[in-house]
């Protein structure tokens, strides 16, 4: 089947076939602090590149059901990879609702588009200059500035009436910046989550739009508006689509314990038989459970943001914030169902090759991501159950 006459329910079934792929490489990702070409080259054979591209250009405009499912079964070969198709469709999203102009741009060559999609605007500030935008800054935690065509990112724009930062996002092709190596890290060291440095980038204007209109579904493109895709605020699509990493590591964890456990030896006792032992029936009952609890609550969040996208109806607060504890605590199960099977991995679990050992400290990672964190997210949605100001914009 070629990728022109696929559908997006085929993709995670293509997907699935590249798993070896992924995992023969995943340890090379590590070593090399980026995602290997042969990765990516899979994924745009699979058709996953252009999972969320518009129609019109040949993508696919998945459902995020499908494509958390398409990201979770990356996430079972490689996590870093996994990481960077996730981020890289949350940016190919946002570049649909660019005005129609930029997006001929962007898609002049075809649908297997991606770009970063850093929310940080801080340490960057754009000018305008006639009808484009003049933009500096630096964007750390970049993840795919080695693997994408295109780079996405905030930078300030002036200040509202109250004194509060506007900030728009700006998307400019990777050519156009420097990538600082501040990539070392204990966790998903394979996304080459480094550093981007634009100095004086000229963007126009149609490859430019604010915060606060991604964030009230005020997109650009006419020809997307209302599209079911498109009929959301930005802040619950990219946070229902950071979830198939979390669902993908804990798939591989799982997997990879079963492959290595016929045999082994429980060392110092007389288990001869590792798959022989009740704490072994016992620990691996307890990580299957944390596994699928997981991935019910991923899939739930996935069919809430589908559902608003069909129908258009306005998002609560108490909906909002709920979405994000229930992802929040999806990513500590994922963690906890890692966790488990580690500790059930022996001392040569500890080993470089191990793959239980490396999902463990990308899970790890994750964890703590800002969007992701267990606490943040808890906050959030206990303040809002009180009657309180979430405190936070991007809800």
């Amino acid at each position: 089947m070629s990728t022109e006459s696929m559908t997006h329910e085929d993709v995670a079934s293509r997907v699935g076939r590249i798993v070896p792929t992924l995992r023969a490489n995943a340890l090379q990702a590590e070593h090399d602090g980026r995602v290997p070409d042969e990765n990516m080259e899979a994924l745009k054979d699979a058709g996953f590149l252009r999972l969320m591209a518009p129609k019109r250009f040949g993508g696919l405009e998945a459902d995020w059901r499908s494509n958390i499912e398409s990201i979770a079964e990356v996430g079972r070969g490689c996590s870093s990879t996994s990481w960077i198709a996730a981020t890289g469709l949350a940016g190919q999203w946002v570049m649909g609702c660019l005005p129609d102009d930029g997006q001929d741009e962007i898609f002049a060559d075809g649908p297997d588009v991606l770009s970063t999609c850093v929310l940080q605007f801080w340490a960057s500030s754009a000018r305008q200059d006639g009808d484009d935008w003049i933009v500096s800054g630096r964007w750390p935690f970049s993840t795919g500035c080695l693997n994408h065509a295109w780079v996405g990112g905030g930078a300030t724009i002036g200040e509202d009436d109250d004194g509060n930062p506007l900030v728009g996002y700006f998307v400019f092709p990777a050519s156009q910046a420097r990538i600082e190596p501040t990539w070392e890290v204990t966790g998903m060291a394979g996304t080459g989550s480094n550093t981007v440095v634009a100095e004086d980038v000229r963007v126009p204007s149609t490859r430019m739009i604010r915060y606060d209109h991604l964030l009230s579904n005020r997109y650009r493109s006419e020809r997307n508006a209302g599209h079911r895709l498109w009929n959301t605020p930005a802040s619950g699509v990219i946070f229902a689509g950071s979830l198939g990493t979390p669902m993908g590591i804990a798939r591989n964890a799982m997997e990879s314990f079963l492959e290595r456990l016929p045999g082994r030896a429980i060392t110092y006792s007389q288990y001869t038989d590792q798959s022989a032992a009740p704490i072994t029936h016992i620990e691996l009952a307890r990580a299957s459970c944390l596994q699928y609890t997981c991935e019910v609550l991923c899939a739930a969040v996935a069919d809430t943001v589908d559902r608003k996208n069909a129908d258009g109806s306005e998002w609560s607060l108490i909906e909002r914030s709920k979405m994000r504890a229930d992802g929040a605590m999806a990513v500590q199960l994922a963690r906890e169902a890692t966790q488990v099977l580690f500790e059930n991995s022996g001392a040569t679990g500890i080993k470089e090759d191990v793959v239980v050992q490396r999902c463990l400290r990308d899970i790890n990672a994750l964890s703590v991501h800002a969007l992701l964190h267990k606490n943040n997210n808890f906050e959030i949605y206990g303040r809002v159950l009180t009657g309180g100001d979430p405190l936070t914009p991007l809800l």
